[in-house]
């Protein structure tokens, strides 16, 4: 896949974060901050072997990052959903399937 590809889709993961993500305190969090830690996120990953996979990993670093900065990521049409362990049964609500 070629550069201009791999920075198109990098640029539209920066954007669709910077819609996703508020402050701490449920305000605006600074898009320029969102944009550096994705594009940090996806320089980390310059030399992976398969290009066509950064954006995803990228997203999953920055993500990790942002939240552990305490932003909150509001997705379209409600809160995020929790991080679960795994283990979990969908029916209880953590959204981990189990065998039945």
């Amino acid at each position: 896949m070629g550069t201009y590809s791999h920075d198109k889709r990098i640029d539209g993961l920066a954007d669709r974060l910077v819609r996703e993500f508020t402050g701490p305190d449920g305000g605006e969090a600074d898009p320029h901050h969102i944009v550096e830690v994705v594009q940090a996120k996806a320089h980390e990953l310059d030399d992976a072997p398969i290009q066509d996979f950064v954006p995803l990993l990228a997203e999953h670093k920055a993500v990790e990052e942002l939240r552990g900065q305490g932003l909150r990521r509001e997705l379209p049409g409600g809160p995020e959903a929790p991080v679960h362990d795994a283990g979990g049964d969908i029916a209880s609500g953590d959204g981990v399937p189990t065998a039945k």
